[in-house]
């Protein structure tokens, strides 16, 4: 009997190892979603740890699992009934602000915007919404703000909120750029991308840890294009405010971008310089061109934390609570000179 040549042998050991590569494939395709929904399980339904850390450290943190939402075409996800120790959200998306409202008061603000605004990874009485309402006294304060909402978004929610007749006194919209993020800097592993078999999620796991990412906006067109646009939400903003005879304010917040600020406590690794020096670049050209637009409504208090002290929990720019105390004072006191 003639014996197989090399080449047969080799092809038909490929072979057999694409066989059963396929069948622990097929297998492992089989487990993997139970396996990943009994992990969702377990994340939703273990409450979280209880919060020992001092009030206002940067070590306060709520350990926020998946929280219960609404969605809708241009708003995206809309927080709903939540209770947990330091953060409660009612049955239409409002964050508590840790003490009973005032009884009788003179006026009700609303606050929205993105997580900033949330205050993400902080108590509630320790969120801005808290703070400026104890800053303006005797006035209402209102958080709608959600989380990863860009400005265009915060939009919607406020003509949401608007239809269901709730018309305030005024509204603060604090504005993190989301939009101008994540046209400057896209991770190419979205967080929020989830892979139904095995090799896609080890695909993924690997990418991750290669750290791929794409700066989009290192060349001149690329910035220009990115401000161009966070411009454009920013005055479709301020006409939509406008029209609808509400005082309003635009705050812009503080950045990790913004030159002077204290992120001595965030770590240099954590932010690449490359990274850094071209956001610094981006912001500073979309600082001017808000300057140029000569709107009263836009206040920008990017630069009102004192650098004696890390305010910024992370790099996505969430204040603590006592950064949140100082922007709120910030916020009431344009707020008293324009006699709302």
């Amino acid at each position: 009997m003639r014996r197989p040549s090399a080449v047969s042998r080799l092809l038909t050991r490929l072979l057999q190892g694409f066989v059963v590569l396929c069948l622990i494939g097929g297998f492992l395709d089989l487990v993997y979603p139970p396996i990943a929904a009994a992990k969702l399980w377990l994340v939703r339904n273990i409450p979280p740890p209880p919060v020992t850390a001092a009030p206002g450290s940067v070590g306060d943190v709520i350990r926020m699992r998946v929280m219960p939402y609404r969605y809708l075409p241009s708003l995206g996800r809309v927080l709903t009934t939540f209770e947990a120790p330091g953060l409660h959200i009612d049955a239409n998306g409002m964050r508590s602000n840790g003490t009973p409202p005032p009884v009788s008061p003179r006026a009700t603000g609303y606050v929205l915007g993105s997580s900033q605004a949330f205050g993400f990874n902080i108590r509630d009485e320790q969120t801005l919404s808290a703070h400026l309402e104890h800053a303006l006294q005797n006035v209402r304060i209102e958080n709608y703000s959600g989380l990863n909402k860009t400005l265009p978004e915060t939009v919607m929610r406020w003509q949401e909120l608007t239809q269901q007749g709730g018309k305030p006194d005024f509204v603060v919209i604090v504005d993190g750029m989301i939009s101008l993020s994540r046209d400057c800097f896209m991770q190419q592993d979205q967080q929020d991308e989830k892979r139904s078999t095995i090799f896609g999620y080890l695909y993924d796991t690997f990418r991750s840890k290669k750290g791929e990412t794409v700066y989009h906006c290192q060349s001149e067109n690329g910035a220009e294009q990115a401000v161009a646009h966070a411009l454009y939400q920013v005055q479709s903003a301020i006409e939509y405010g406008r029209r609808q005879k509400t005082p309003f304010l635009l705050v812009i917040p503080p950045y990790p971008w913004v030159s002077g600020l204290n992120t001595s406590n965030l770590g240099a690794e954590m932010i690449p310089p490359q990274h850094r020096q071209m956001m610094e670049s981006v912001y500073a050209r979309l600082f001017e061109k808000l300057q140029a637009l000569n709107a009263p409504e836009i206040v920008d208090l990017s630069r009102i934390l004192p650098s004696d002290q890390p305010y910024m929990l992370d790099k996505g720019g969430h204040l603590s609570g006592n950064g949140n105390r100082i922007l709120a004072v910030g916020i009431a006191d344009v707020i008293k000179t324009r006699q709302w």
